[in-house]
């Protein structure tokens, strides 16, 4: 599962690059990136499995793991998209991340047999949940500006559609 994961992570790279250049076809790449991930991880979680020998025992974690992982792409797609609720659904979503982060750390530092399996996940984990912080420390108007670039009539018009959306949902 290295191979898809490393070509997703190029065209997430590529994409966004294009879409900070103001290229066509910067949102399709990443949205098409993301959405591989998304597959790679909540569907075909269990395929991690084929990392290490491991028993049925981690079917169950592994599908569990990969619909957290996928939760953690859905929040960068709707952050990175500039989508109504991309901040909210890194919020409630943080304690989930926080406690499996926590739960995977004890189970990797207890295995014995099992560390390489872990240690995958925990590697997905921390780059996902650094890359999260990262976009929610990052203001929405600042990706705006820097996706449609600075002073345009396209930022000003995505701005004030932006804050037309949260008063709308009551943020104001």
């Amino acid at each position: 599962m290295k191979f898809p994961e490393r070509v997703a992570i190029v065209l997430l790279s590529i994409g966004v690059i294009l879409k900070t250049s103001q290229i066509q076809g910067g949102d399709i790449i990443m949205v098409s990136a993301l959405a591989i991930l998304c597959l790679l991880y909540f569907p075909l979680g269990f395929y991690s499995l084929k990392i290490a020998n491991l028993g049925h025992q981690f079917i169950i974690p592994s599908i569990l793991y990969g619909f957290v992982l996928a939760t953690m792409i859905v929040g960068l797609f709707f952050k990175l998209m500039i989508l109504p609720g991309g901040d909210a659904w890194q919020v409630i979503n943080a304690p989930v991340w926080v406690l499996v982060f926590a739960f995977l750390m004890y189970k990797y530092l207890k295995a014995t047999d099992a560390k390489s399996y872990y240690k995958s996940i925990l590697t997905k984990y921390i780059f996902l949940i650094i890359l999260n912080l990262i976009l929610y420390i990052f203001p929405t108007e600042n990706l705006i500006e820097l996706f449609n670039g600075k002073g345009t009539s396209a930022s000003e018009q995505m701005k004030n559609y932006y804050h037309k959306q949260k008063a709308a949902d009551g943020y104001y």
